[in-house]
Parts: C-alpha cells; structure tokens; sequence
C-alpha cells in the first residue's frame, strides 16, 4: 500500500478512519431513534 509513517499517507489515512468512524456514530445513532 505505501504507507510510510509520518508521511502525508498515513495522516490520509487517519483522517480516513475518524470520518469512517464518524460515520459509524451516525449510523448507530439513526438505527437507535428508529426504535
């Protein structure tokens, strides 16, 4: 993949898991006012 540590790779791909977590917390949020 070419993730060097410390490298503009790696804070894309922290920047990419906070959004995908972010979304999770959405998600999860949606599913509970469903009930």
């Amino acid at each position: 993949m070419g993730l060097r540590l410390g490298g503009p790779d790696t804070i894309s791909f922290m920047a990419f898991s906070l959004l995908a977590r972010a979304l999770m917390d959405d998600i999860e949020i949606a599913k509970n006012r469903q009930r």
